[in-house]
Protein backbone atom coordinates (compact mmCIF):
# COMPACT_ATOMS: atom_id res chain seq x y z
CA UNK A 1 0.00 0.00 0.00
CA UNK A 2 1.28 3.45 -0.88
CA UNK A 3 1.55 5.95 1.95
CA UNK A 4 0.99 9.66 1.43
CA UNK A 5 1.83 11.91 4.39
CA UNK A 6 -1.01 13.94 5.91
CA UNK A 7 -3.60 12.15 3.79
CA UNK A 8 -6.52 10.26 5.26
CA UNK A 9 -8.03 7.12 3.78
CA UNK A 10 -10.47 8.15 1.09
CA UNK A 11 -9.00 11.63 0.58
CA UNK A 12 -8.54 12.78 -2.98
CA UNK A 13 -4.92 13.18 -3.99
CA UNK A 14 -5.00 16.47 -5.83
CA UNK A 15 -1.29 17.20 -5.82
CA UNK A 16 1.67 14.85 -5.63
CA UNK A 17 5.18 14.52 -6.97
CA UNK A 18 4.99 13.51 -10.65
CA UNK A 19 8.40 11.90 -10.39
CA UNK A 20 6.86 9.12 -8.31
CA UNK A 21 4.89 7.90 -11.31
CA UNK A 22 5.47 6.69 -14.85
CA UNK A 23 4.80 9.52 -17.28
CA UNK A 24 2.30 7.36 -19.15
CA UNK A 25 0.13 6.79 -16.04
CA UNK A 26 0.48 10.11 -14.18
CA UNK A 27 -2.69 11.53 -15.69
CA UNK A 28 -4.59 8.36 -14.80
CA UNK A 29 -3.79 8.80 -11.08
CA UNK A 30 -4.44 12.54 -10.82
CA UNK A 31 -7.46 13.23 -8.64
CA UNK A 32 -7.90 9.57 -7.54
CA UNK A 33 -8.17 8.22 -4.00
CA UNK A 34 -5.20 6.41 -2.43
CA UNK A 35 -7.03 3.09 -2.57
CA UNK A 36 -7.95 3.69 -6.20
CA UNK A 37 -4.33 4.54 -7.04
CA UNK A 38 -3.17 1.37 -5.32
CA UNK A 39 -5.54 -0.71 -7.43
CA UNK A 40 -4.53 1.06 -10.64
CA UNK A 41 -0.84 0.60 -9.95
CA UNK A 42 -1.37 -3.05 -9.12
CA UNK A 43 -3.39 -3.56 -12.30
CA UNK A 44 -0.88 -1.73 -14.49
CA UNK A 45 1.96 -3.74 -12.98
CA UNK A 46 0.18 -6.96 -13.93
CA UNK A 47 -0.48 -5.55 -17.40
CA UNK A 48 3.15 -4.64 -17.90
CA UNK A 49 4.12 -8.21 -17.17
CA UNK A 50 2.32 -9.04 -20.43
CA UNK A 51 4.20 -6.42 -22.41
CA UNK A 52 6.86 -7.65 -24.81
CA UNK A 53 10.38 -7.27 -23.47
CA UNK A 54 12.04 -9.19 -26.32
CA UNK A 55 13.90 -7.87 -29.32
CA UNK A 56 10.82 -7.97 -31.52
CA UNK A 57 9.29 -4.77 -32.79
CA UNK A 58 7.10 -3.59 -35.62
CA UNK A 59 6.49 -0.48 -37.66
CA UNK A 60 3.26 0.78 -39.19
CA UNK A 61 3.74 2.92 -42.28
CA UNK A 62 7.49 2.80 -41.39
CA UNK A 63 6.85 4.49 -38.02
CA UNK A 64 7.50 2.91 -34.63
CA UNK A 65 4.53 2.47 -32.33
CA UNK A 66 3.57 5.64 -30.43
CA UNK A 67 4.59 5.97 -26.80
CA UNK A 68 2.26 3.92 -24.63
CA UNK A 69 1.30 1.49 -27.43
CA UNK A 70 3.14 -1.74 -26.72
CA UNK A 71 3.40 -5.16 -28.36
CA UNK A 72 2.02 -7.82 -26.02
CA UNK A 73 4.52 -10.51 -25.11
CA UNK A 74 4.22 -13.82 -26.97
CA UNK A 75 1.23 -12.56 -28.97
CA UNK A 76 3.10 -12.55 -32.28
CA UNK A 77 2.53 -15.47 -34.66
CA UNK A 78 3.33 -15.71 -38.37
CA UNK A 79 1.77 -18.53 -40.33
CA UNK A 80 2.08 -19.74 -43.92
CA UNK A 81 -0.12 -22.83 -44.31
CA UNK A 82 1.08 -24.00 -47.74
CA UNK A 83 3.07 -23.14 -50.88
CA UNK A 84 1.55 -20.20 -52.81
CA UNK A 85 -0.62 -19.31 -49.80
CA UNK A 86 -0.45 -15.91 -48.14
CA UNK A 87 1.67 -15.47 -45.03
CA UNK A 88 -0.49 -14.09 -42.19
CA UNK A 89 0.80 -12.30 -39.09
CA UNK A 90 -1.28 -11.93 -35.94
CA UNK A 91 -0.30 -9.81 -32.95
CA UNK A 92 -1.80 -7.89 -30.03
CA UNK A 93 -1.11 -4.30 -29.05
CA UNK A 94 -1.80 -2.83 -25.60
CA UNK A 95 -2.85 0.82 -25.39
CA UNK A 96 -1.83 2.14 -21.94
CA UNK A 97 -2.85 5.71 -22.74
CA UNK A 98 -6.14 7.56 -22.90
CA UNK A 99 -5.36 8.56 -26.49
CA UNK A 100 -7.42 6.69 -29.11
CA UNK A 101 -5.25 4.52 -31.33
CA UNK A 102 -6.19 1.87 -33.87
CA UNK A 103 -4.22 0.75 -36.97
CA UNK A 104 -6.17 1.19 -40.19
CA UNK A 105 -7.08 -1.36 -42.83
CA UNK A 106 -4.50 -1.35 -45.64
CA UNK A 107 -1.68 0.30 -43.66
CA UNK A 108 1.81 -1.03 -44.24
CA UNK A 109 3.28 -3.17 -41.43
CA UNK A 110 6.79 -4.58 -40.99
CA UNK A 111 7.90 -6.95 -38.24
CA UNK A 112 11.51 -7.24 -37.08
CA UNK A 113 12.89 -9.97 -34.82
CA UNK A 114 16.43 -9.67 -33.51
CA UNK A 115 17.05 -6.93 -36.06
CA UNK A 116 15.95 -9.05 -39.04
CA UNK A 117 12.95 -8.09 -41.18
CA UNK A 118 10.88 -11.29 -41.21
CA UNK A 119 7.46 -10.02 -42.32
CA UNK A 120 6.16 -7.26 -44.54
CA UNK A 121 2.54 -6.77 -45.52
CA UNK A 122 -0.64 -4.80 -45.02
CA UNK A 123 -3.13 -4.70 -42.16
CA UNK A 124 -6.22 -6.73 -42.96
CA UNK A 125 -8.39 -7.08 -39.85
CA UNK A 126 -7.79 -4.67 -36.94
CA UNK A 127 -10.11 -4.95 -33.93
CA UNK A 128 -10.10 -3.62 -30.39
CA UNK A 129 -11.78 -4.16 -27.04
CA UNK A 130 -11.65 -2.60 -23.59
CA UNK A 131 -11.19 -4.35 -20.24
CA UNK A 132 -14.21 -3.21 -18.18
CA UNK A 133 -13.56 0.25 -16.75
CA UNK A 134 -9.79 -0.07 -16.87
CA UNK A 135 -7.83 2.57 -18.81
CA UNK A 136 -6.30 -0.13 -21.01
CA UNK A 137 -7.42 -1.14 -24.50
CA UNK A 138 -6.44 -4.30 -26.33
CA UNK A 139 -5.96 -4.16 -30.12
CA UNK A 140 -5.83 -7.40 -32.12
CA UNK A 141 -4.30 -7.09 -35.58
CA UNK A 142 -4.16 -9.50 -38.52
CA UNK A 143 -1.88 -8.62 -41.43
CA UNK A 144 -1.40 -10.30 -44.81
CA UNK A 145 1.95 -10.29 -46.61
CA UNK A 146 2.64 -8.26 -49.75
CA UNK A 147 1.25 -10.98 -52.01
CA UNK A 148 -2.08 -9.27 -51.36
CA UNK A 149 -0.93 -6.39 -53.58
CA UNK A 150 -0.90 -8.79 -56.53
CA UNK A 151 -4.46 -9.92 -55.80
CA UNK A 152 -5.92 -6.44 -56.29
CA UNK A 153 -4.31 -5.77 -59.69
CA UNK A 154 -5.66 -7.20 -62.96
CA UNK A 155 -3.48 -8.01 -65.95
CA UNK A 156 -4.70 -7.79 -69.56
CA UNK A 157 -1.83 -8.95 -71.75
CA UNK A 158 -0.99 -11.35 -74.57
CA UNK A 159 2.64 -12.51 -74.63
CA UNK A 160 4.16 -14.07 -77.77
CA UNK A 161 6.89 -16.69 -77.45
CA UNK A 162 9.80 -15.32 -75.40
CA UNK A 163 11.96 -16.17 -72.34
CA UNK A 164 9.78 -16.59 -69.27
CA UNK A 165 11.91 -14.19 -67.22
CA UNK A 166 11.15 -11.39 -69.71
CA UNK A 167 7.42 -11.87 -69.11
CA UNK A 168 7.87 -11.79 -65.33
CA UNK A 169 9.96 -8.61 -65.55
CA UNK A 170 7.33 -7.01 -67.79
CA UNK A 171 4.62 -7.77 -65.23
CA UNK A 172 6.72 -6.27 -62.43
CA UNK A 173 7.49 -3.12 -64.41
CA UNK A 174 4.00 -2.49 -65.78
CA UNK A 175 1.73 -3.72 -62.99
CA UNK A 176 3.59 -4.03 -59.69
CA UNK A 177 6.17 -1.22 -59.67
CA UNK A 178 3.43 1.29 -58.86
CA UNK A 179 2.66 -0.81 -55.77
CA UNK A 180 6.29 -0.49 -54.64
CA UNK A 181 7.30 -4.00 -55.73
CA UNK A 182 10.65 -4.39 -57.50
CA UNK A 183 12.51 -7.31 -59.10
CA UNK A 184 14.52 -9.51 -56.76
CA UNK A 185 16.05 -12.80 -57.92
CA UNK A 186 14.64 -13.48 -61.40
CA UNK A 187 16.21 -16.66 -62.72
CA UNK A 188 16.43 -17.47 -66.42
CA UNK A 189 14.02 -20.08 -67.73
CA UNK A 190 12.64 -21.63 -70.92
CA UNK A 191 10.87 -19.81 -73.71
CA UNK A 192 7.10 -19.80 -73.27
CA UNK A 193 4.15 -18.50 -75.27
CA UNK A 194 1.56 -17.80 -76.35
CA UNK A 195 0.37 -16.66 -72.89
CA UNK A 196 -2.97 -14.85 -72.74
CA UNK A 197 -4.15 -13.18 -69.54
CA UNK A 198 -7.55 -11.48 -70.12
CA UNK A 199 -8.16 -9.33 -67.03
CA UNK A 200 -7.15 -11.92 -64.42
CA UNK A 201 -5.45 -11.14 -61.08
CA UNK A 202 -1.70 -10.66 -61.35
CA UNK A 203 -1.28 -13.28 -58.61
CA UNK A 204 -3.13 -15.82 -60.75
CA UNK A 205 -1.01 -15.02 -63.80
CA UNK A 206 2.23 -15.46 -61.84
CA UNK A 207 0.99 -18.74 -60.36
CA UNK A 208 0.04 -20.07 -63.80
CA UNK A 209 3.45 -19.12 -65.21
CA UNK A 210 5.22 -20.73 -62.22
CA UNK A 211 3.17 -23.93 -62.49
CA UNK A 212 3.87 -24.07 -66.21
CA UNK A 213 7.65 -24.15 -65.85
CA UNK A 214 8.12 -25.61 -62.34
CA UNK A 215 9.23 -22.37 -60.70
CA UNK A 216 8.17 -20.59 -57.53
CA UNK A 217 7.34 -16.92 -57.15
CA UNK A 218 7.23 -15.02 -53.88
CA UNK A 219 7.32 -11.46 -52.58
CA UNK A 220 9.83 -10.91 -49.82
CA UNK A 221 9.29 -8.70 -46.74
CA UNK A 222 11.37 -5.96 -48.43
CA UNK A 223 8.90 -5.90 -51.40
CA UNK A 224 11.21 -7.63 -53.89
CA UNK A 225 9.72 -10.35 -56.09
CA UNK A 226 11.68 -13.58 -56.62
CA UNK A 227 11.05 -16.00 -59.50
CA UNK A 228 13.20 -19.06 -58.92
CA UNK A 229 13.44 -22.67 -60.03
CA UNK A 230 11.98 -24.94 -57.34
CA UNK A 231 14.95 -27.32 -57.60
CA UNK A 232 17.40 -24.56 -56.60
CA UNK A 233 15.43 -23.34 -53.56
CA UNK A 234 17.23 -25.26 -50.82
CA UNK A 235 17.06 -24.74 -47.06
CA UNK A 236 18.77 -25.79 -43.81
CA UNK A 237 19.37 -29.51 -43.42
CA UNK A 238 18.20 -31.56 -40.45
CA UNK A 239 20.18 -34.35 -38.78
CA UNK A 240 19.59 -36.79 -35.94
CA UNK A 241 21.42 -34.75 -33.31
CA UNK A 242 20.55 -31.29 -34.62
CA UNK A 243 19.22 -28.43 -32.53
CA UNK A 244 15.46 -28.99 -32.48
CA UNK A 245 12.97 -29.29 -29.63
CA UNK A 246 13.37 -32.77 -28.15
CA UNK A 247 9.64 -33.51 -28.06
CA UNK A 248 8.56 -31.67 -31.22
CA UNK A 249 9.51 -34.19 -33.92
CA UNK A 250 6.47 -36.19 -35.05
CA UNK A 251 6.16 -38.24 -38.24
CA UNK A 252 3.24 -39.96 -39.96
CA UNK A 253 2.15 -41.53 -43.24
CA UNK A 254 -0.25 -39.29 -45.14
CA UNK A 255 -2.76 -40.50 -47.71
CA UNK A 256 -4.95 -37.39 -47.96
CA UNK A 257 -3.98 -36.83 -51.62
CA UNK A 258 -3.22 -40.47 -52.41
CA UNK A 259 -4.61 -41.80 -55.70
CA UNK A 260 -4.18 -44.83 -57.95
CA UNK A 261 -6.47 -43.55 -60.71
CA UNK A 262 -6.54 -40.00 -62.01
CA UNK A 263 -9.42 -38.59 -64.06
CA UNK A 264 -9.11 -35.27 -65.88
CA UNK A 265 -12.35 -33.83 -67.23
CA UNK A 266 -12.86 -31.34 -70.03
CA UNK A 267 -9.70 -31.83 -72.11
CA UNK A 268 -9.94 -30.19 -75.52
CA UNK A 269 -9.04 -32.54 -78.34
CA UNK A 270 -8.41 -31.41 -81.92
CA UNK A 271 -9.80 -33.34 -84.86
CA UNK A 272 -7.98 -34.14 -88.07
CA UNK A 273 -8.58 -31.72 -90.91
CA UNK A 274 -12.23 -31.87 -91.99
CA UNK A 275 -13.85 -30.67 -95.22
CA UNK A 276 -17.54 -30.10 -94.55
CA UNK A 277 -20.46 -28.50 -96.41
CA UNK A 278 -22.07 -25.83 -94.27
CA UNK A 279 -25.75 -25.47 -93.44
CA UNK A 280 -28.14 -24.04 -94.35
CA UNK A 281 -27.58 -23.80 -98.10
CA UNK A 282 -27.35 -20.26 -99.50
CA UNK A 283 -30.72 -18.86 -100.61
CA UNK A 284 -29.96 -15.25 -101.44
CA UNK A 285 -30.78 -14.08 -97.90
CA UNK A 286 -29.06 -16.20 -95.23
CA UNK A 287 -25.57 -15.04 -94.15
CA UNK A 288 -24.87 -17.32 -91.16
CA UNK A 289 -23.71 -20.91 -91.70
CA UNK A 290 -22.98 -23.80 -89.33
CA UNK A 291 -20.72 -26.85 -89.10
CA UNK A 292 -20.58 -29.80 -86.64
CA UNK A 293 -17.54 -29.02 -84.49
CA UNK A 294 -16.38 -25.79 -82.82
CA UNK A 295 -13.45 -24.38 -84.78
CA UNK A 296 -9.92 -24.82 -83.37
CA UNK A 297 -7.95 -22.49 -85.64
CA UNK A 298 -8.35 -20.27 -88.70
CA UNK A 299 -10.32 -22.18 -91.36
CA UNK A 300 -10.37 -22.08 -95.15
CA UNK A 301 -13.71 -20.97 -96.62
CA UNK A 302 -14.55 -22.32 -100.09
CA UNK A 303 -17.48 -21.14 -102.23
CA UNK A 304 -19.07 -22.70 -105.32
CA UNK A 305 -21.37 -20.45 -107.31
CA UNK A 306 -21.57 -22.83 -110.29
CA UNK A 307 -18.02 -23.15 -111.60
CA UNK A 308 -16.48 -25.20 -108.76
CA UNK A 309 -15.19 -24.43 -105.28
CA UNK A 310 -12.78 -21.54 -104.89
CA UNK A 311 -11.10 -20.54 -101.64
CA UNK A 312 -11.79 -17.11 -100.19
CA UNK A 313 -8.64 -14.98 -99.85
CA UNK A 314 -7.44 -15.47 -96.26
CA UNK A 315 -7.02 -11.70 -95.92
CA UNK A 316 -10.79 -11.37 -96.28
CA UNK A 317 -11.42 -13.69 -93.30
CA UNK A 318 -11.32 -12.19 -89.79
CA UNK A 319 -12.09 -12.95 -86.15
CA UNK A 320 -15.65 -12.12 -85.12
CA UNK A 321 -15.78 -9.36 -82.55
CA UNK A 322 -12.17 -8.34 -83.13
CA UNK A 323 -11.53 -7.66 -86.82
CA UNK A 324 -13.40 -5.20 -89.03
CA UNK A 325 -13.86 -4.63 -92.78
CA UNK A 326 -13.70 -8.34 -93.61
CA UNK A 327 -16.03 -10.36 -95.82
CA UNK A 328 -16.24 -13.41 -93.54
CA UNK A 329 -15.85 -13.94 -89.78
CA UNK A 330 -15.11 -16.89 -87.47
CA UNK A 331 -14.04 -17.39 -83.84
CA UNK A 332 -12.34 -20.05 -81.72
CA UNK A 333 -14.61 -22.65 -80.07
CA UNK A 334 -17.63 -21.64 -82.16
CA UNK A 335 -19.23 -23.68 -84.95
CA UNK A 336 -20.50 -20.75 -87.01
CA UNK A 337 -19.22 -18.72 -89.98
CA UNK A 338 -20.80 -15.33 -90.65
CA UNK A 339 -20.80 -13.27 -93.83
CA UNK A 340 -20.46 -9.53 -93.35
CA UNK A 341 -23.92 -7.98 -93.53
CA UNK A 342 -22.70 -5.35 -96.03
CA UNK A 343 -21.79 -8.13 -98.46
CA UNK A 344 -24.26 -9.52 -101.01
CA UNK A 345 -25.74 -12.83 -99.77
CA UNK A 346 -24.79 -15.90 -101.79
CA UNK A 347 -27.47 -16.72 -104.42
CA UNK A 348 -29.73 -19.75 -104.44
CA UNK A 349 -27.92 -22.86 -105.70
CA UNK A 350 -24.54 -21.83 -104.35
CA UNK A 351 -22.53 -24.01 -101.97
CA UNK A 352 -20.21 -23.08 -99.10
CA UNK A 353 -17.88 -25.48 -97.37
CA UNK A 354 -15.23 -25.24 -94.68
CA UNK A 355 -11.79 -26.84 -94.40
CA UNK A 356 -11.01 -26.79 -90.67
CA UNK A 357 -9.88 -28.57 -87.53
CA UNK A 358 -12.57 -28.97 -84.90
CA UNK A 359 -12.58 -29.11 -81.12
CA UNK A 360 -14.09 -31.94 -79.08
CA UNK A 361 -14.18 -32.54 -75.32
CA UNK A 362 -12.94 -35.75 -73.70
CA UNK A 363 -12.32 -37.11 -70.21
CA UNK A 364 -8.91 -38.69 -69.67
CA UNK A 365 -8.45 -41.63 -67.26
CA UNK A 366 -5.08 -43.17 -66.36
CA UNK A 367 -4.48 -45.89 -63.77
CA UNK A 368 -1.34 -46.82 -61.85
CA UNK A 369 -1.68 -50.59 -62.22
CA UNK A 370 1.30 -51.69 -60.04
CA UNK A 371 0.12 -49.50 -57.15
CA UNK A 372 -3.48 -50.70 -57.57
CA UNK A 373 -2.33 -54.33 -57.33
CA UNK A 374 -0.23 -53.66 -54.23
CA UNK A 375 -2.99 -51.70 -52.52
CA UNK A 376 -5.55 -54.43 -53.34
CA UNK A 377 -3.39 -57.00 -51.53
CA UNK A 378 -2.94 -54.78 -48.46
CA UNK A 379 -6.61 -53.78 -48.19
CA UNK A 380 -8.23 -56.87 -49.72
CA UNK A 381 -10.36 -54.76 -52.06
CA UNK A 382 -10.19 -53.09 -55.50
CA UNK A 383 -7.13 -51.00 -54.63
CA UNK A 384 -8.70 -48.03 -56.44
CA UNK A 385 -8.34 -44.51 -55.08
CA UNK A 386 -9.90 -42.21 -57.68
CA UNK A 387 -9.34 -38.48 -58.00
CA UNK A 388 -11.20 -36.20 -60.44
CA UNK A 389 -9.99 -32.77 -61.52
CA UNK A 390 -11.12 -30.33 -64.20
CA UNK A 391 -8.73 -29.48 -67.01
CA UNK A 392 -7.58 -25.92 -67.54
CA UNK A 393 -9.30 -23.96 -70.26
CA UNK A 394 -8.26 -25.12 -73.75
CA UNK A 395 -5.91 -27.82 -72.35
CA UNK A 396 -5.12 -30.25 -75.17
CA UNK A 397 -4.70 -34.03 -74.98
CA UNK A 398 -0.90 -34.01 -74.92
CA UNK A 399 -0.71 -31.48 -72.08
CA UNK A 400 -3.52 -33.25 -70.22
CA UNK A 401 -1.70 -36.59 -70.42
CA UNK A 402 1.46 -34.97 -69.03
CA UNK A 403 -0.51 -33.46 -66.16
CA UNK A 404 -2.25 -36.75 -65.26
CA UNK A 405 1.04 -38.69 -65.27
CA UNK A 406 2.64 -35.97 -63.16
CA UNK A 407 -0.18 -36.15 -60.60
CA UNK A 408 0.11 -39.93 -60.40
CA UNK A 409 3.88 -39.67 -59.89
CA UNK A 410 3.46 -37.09 -57.15
CA UNK A 411 0.46 -38.56 -55.31
CA UNK A 412 0.62 -42.21 -56.38
CA UNK A 413 2.13 -43.41 -53.09
CA UNK A 414 1.47 -42.89 -49.41
CA UNK A 415 3.89 -40.11 -48.47
CA UNK A 416 5.95 -39.53 -45.35
CA UNK A 417 5.40 -36.29 -43.49
CA UNK A 418 6.84 -34.89 -40.30
CA UNK A 419 6.65 -31.75 -38.22
CA UNK A 420 9.46 -30.31 -36.09
CA UNK A 421 10.22 -27.12 -34.15
CA UNK A 422 13.53 -25.32 -33.84
CA UNK A 423 14.91 -22.06 -32.47
CA UNK A 424 17.90 -22.06 -34.82
CA UNK A 425 16.68 -23.33 -38.22
CA UNK A 426 15.45 -20.57 -40.52
CA UNK A 427 13.17 -22.62 -42.76
CA UNK A 428 10.90 -21.08 -45.41
CA UNK A 429 7.93 -22.59 -47.24
CA UNK A 430 8.96 -24.04 -50.60
CA UNK A 431 12.52 -24.92 -49.59
CA UNK A 432 13.96 -28.36 -50.28
CA UNK A 433 15.87 -29.61 -47.21
CA UNK A 434 18.07 -32.66 -46.83
CA UNK A 435 16.97 -34.77 -43.85
CA UNK A 436 18.95 -37.59 -42.25
CA UNK A 437 17.18 -39.05 -39.19
CA UNK A 438 17.61 -42.85 -39.54
CA UNK A 439 15.87 -43.63 -36.24
CA UNK A 440 12.55 -42.54 -37.79
CA UNK A 441 13.41 -43.58 -41.35
CA UNK A 442 13.45 -39.95 -42.47
CA UNK A 443 16.16 -39.89 -45.12
CA UNK A 444 16.36 -37.82 -48.31
CA UNK A 445 14.97 -34.57 -49.68
CA UNK A 446 11.93 -33.12 -47.95
CA UNK A 447 9.86 -30.12 -49.07
CA UNK A 448 8.77 -27.49 -46.52
CA UNK A 449 5.00 -27.35 -46.95
CA UNK A 450 3.96 -25.01 -44.12
CA UNK A 451 5.57 -22.82 -41.49
CA UNK A 452 4.50 -21.15 -38.25
CA UNK A 453 6.65 -18.59 -36.39
CA UNK A 454 5.91 -17.80 -32.74
CA UNK A 455 7.63 -15.92 -29.93
CA UNK A 456 8.54 -17.92 -26.82
CA UNK A 457 9.98 -15.55 -24.25
CA UNK A 458 12.75 -13.74 -26.07
CA UNK A 459 13.32 -16.50 -28.64
CA UNK A 460 11.89 -17.17 -32.11
CA UNK A 461 10.40 -20.64 -32.59
CA UNK A 462 9.83 -21.97 -36.11
CA UNK A 463 7.58 -25.00 -36.59
CA UNK A 464 7.70 -26.51 -40.08
CA UNK A 465 5.86 -29.35 -41.79
CA UNK A 466 7.85 -31.42 -44.29
CA UNK A 467 6.78 -33.87 -47.00
CA UNK A 468 9.00 -36.53 -48.53
CA UNK A 469 9.94 -36.55 -52.22
CA UNK A 470 10.85 -40.24 -52.16
CA UNK A 471 7.86 -41.29 -54.27
CA UNK A 472 8.87 -38.90 -57.08
CA UNK A 473 12.56 -39.77 -57.00
CA UNK A 474 13.51 -36.78 -54.86
CA UNK A 475 12.20 -33.23 -55.10
CA UNK A 476 15.22 -31.82 -56.96
CA UNK A 477 14.97 -34.55 -59.61
CA UNK A 478 11.20 -34.17 -59.79
CA UNK A 479 11.25 -30.44 -60.51
CA UNK A 480 14.15 -30.77 -62.98
CA UNK A 481 12.33 -33.50 -64.93
CA UNK A 482 9.16 -31.46 -64.82
CA UNK A 483 10.96 -28.64 -66.60
CA UNK A 484 12.67 -30.96 -69.11
CA UNK A 485 9.49 -32.82 -70.09
CA UNK A 486 7.27 -29.82 -70.71
CA UNK A 487 6.51 -29.42 -74.42
CA UNK A 488 3.45 -27.15 -74.60
CA UNK A 489 4.33 -23.89 -72.85
CA UNK A 490 1.16 -21.95 -73.61
CA UNK A 491 -1.66 -20.49 -71.54
CA UNK A 492 -5.05 -19.69 -73.15
CA UNK A 493 -3.42 -19.85 -76.58
CA UNK A 494 -6.71 -19.47 -78.45
CA UNK A 495 -8.26 -16.81 -76.22
CA UNK A 496 -8.49 -13.26 -77.52
CA UNK A 497 -7.08 -10.42 -75.42
CA UNK A 498 -8.34 -6.95 -76.36
CA UNK A 499 -6.42 -3.92 -75.19
CA UNK A 500 -7.85 -0.41 -75.20
CA UNK A 501 -5.32 2.25 -76.08
CA UNK A 502 -5.95 5.82 -74.94
CA UNK A 503 -4.63 8.40 -77.41
CA UNK A 504 -4.51 12.06 -76.45
CA UNK A 505 -3.93 14.64 -79.16
CA UNK A 506 -3.47 18.37 -78.65
CA UNK A 507 -5.13 20.44 -81.37
CA UNK A 508 -4.75 24.19 -81.83
CA UNK A 509 -7.98 26.10 -82.54
CA UNK A 510 -8.10 29.81 -83.30
CA UNK A 511 -11.20 31.93 -83.78
CA UNK A 512 -12.30 35.54 -84.18
CA UNK A 513 -15.17 37.20 -82.31
CA UNK A 514 -16.84 40.47 -83.42
CA UNK A 515 -18.60 42.48 -80.70
CA UNK A 516 -20.79 45.48 -81.72
CA UNK A 517 -21.05 48.30 -79.17
CA UNK A 518 -24.38 50.12 -78.78
CA UNK A 519 -25.07 53.18 -76.66
CA UNK A 520 -27.72 52.78 -73.96
CA UNK A 521 -29.57 56.14 -73.81
CA UNK A 522 -32.53 57.26 -71.73
CA UNK A 523 -34.51 60.57 -72.25
CA UNK A 524 -33.90 63.33 -69.71
CA UNK A 525 -34.55 67.10 -69.45
CA UNK A 526 -31.27 67.80 -71.18
CA UNK A 527 -31.17 64.66 -73.36
CA UNK A 528 -33.66 63.75 -76.04
CA UNK A 529 -33.63 61.75 -79.31
CA UNK A 530 -32.40 63.23 -82.59
CA UNK A 531 -31.72 61.76 -86.03
CA UNK A 532 -28.17 60.89 -84.91
CA UNK A 533 -28.91 60.10 -81.25
CA UNK A 534 -31.48 57.55 -80.14
CA UNK A 535 -31.56 54.39 -77.94
CA UNK A 536 -29.50 51.57 -79.54
CA UNK A 537 -27.25 53.92 -81.48
CA UNK A 538 -24.32 51.96 -82.98
CA UNK A 539 -21.10 53.32 -81.48
CA UNK A 540 -18.47 50.96 -83.05
CA UNK A 541 -17.12 47.36 -82.96
CA UNK A 542 -14.37 45.41 -81.18
CA UNK A 543 -12.63 42.30 -82.64
CA UNK A 544 -11.23 39.72 -80.15
CA UNK A 545 -8.92 36.93 -81.33
CA UNK A 546 -9.00 33.59 -79.49
CA UNK A 547 -5.77 31.62 -80.10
Amino acid sequence: MLFFKDRKEGDKILDFNKSNFNNQTYSDYMGQSERRISKLISYNFQTRRLVSKVSAYLTIDDNLLPEGIILKAESLTINKPEINARKVANFTLINLTNIPYKPQFGQDVKIYIQGELIFGGVIDEPSEYKINAKPVKIINVAAVDYHKLTDKRRINESYPKQPVEDIVNHIITNYLAVEGITAGIIQEGPEVGILNFPYIPVSQALKEISDLVGYQWKINPNKTLDFIEMATNTGPSLKEADDYLFNSLRTWDDGSDYRTKQILRGIKGETVEITELMNPSPDGAVQTFYIRYPIARKPIIEINTGSGFEAVNENYVGILGLDEDKEWYWNVNRNVITQDFDETPLPMGSEIRLVYKGIYTINLEIENQPEIAQRAIIENNSGLYEFVENADANMDLETGTEKVNSLLRQYGQIVKKFVVSSYSKKWEVGQICNVNIPSLNLIGDFLVMSLTITMVGNRVLRTAEFVSGENVGGWVSFFRKWLENITNLTIRENEVVRKIKNIQENQGISSEYLFNIYESLYPAENLYPTEELYPGTFMGAVIILDD
